[in-house]
């Protein structure tokens, strides 16, 4: 949200490559979705939270621009919602697609994470096993 509003305060007539303020919801996207994916919880599923942090910060972030647009040069609230629609389309299209191909790349590294954890585990629990069975025929035997 901060990031497309400064972006917009520099550079207000700056439309985008492929739609309306298209790097600025990216740069905020990619940022956002980074940090909450970060930080998660351990039950939480990074894909799911990568699509719903980039749907909702998609949509929150097309309204301060949308307010700079219509306050900045004097227009009419015809123009806000002109201007608000066209940045939700950007934001909530660039929030989703950002936000699944970073939830699926965490997803990925969590389950390749997981894999690793659960052969050390099976390997230590193994040789737990083979410890007591000697240990049982040591007291046998003595």
């Amino acid at each position: 949200m901060i990031i497309p509003f400064i972006s917009i305060s520099i550079f207000p007539f700056w439309i985008g490559i492929y739609m309306l303020r298209d790097l600025d919801y990216l740069l905020g996207a990619v940022f956002g979705i980074f940090v909450s994916v970060k930080y998660k919880k351990p039950h939480q599923s990074p894909l799911k939270l990568g699509i719903i942090i980039g749907l909702f910060g998609g949509l929150i972030a097309a309204f301060p621009p949308s307010f700079f647009m219509v306050i900045n040069f004097n227009l009419t609230l015809d123009w806000f919602l002109v201007y608000l629609i066209n940045f939700l389309i950007t934001g909530v299209a660039i929030g989703f697609i950002i936000g699944m191909i970073i939830g699926y790349i965490y997803k990925i590294k969590e389950e390749n994470a997981n894999e690793g954890d659960s052969y050390d585990d099976d390997f230590y629990q193994d040789l737990i096993e083979k410890e007591k069975k000697e240990e049982k025929k040591k007291r046998k035997f003595s």
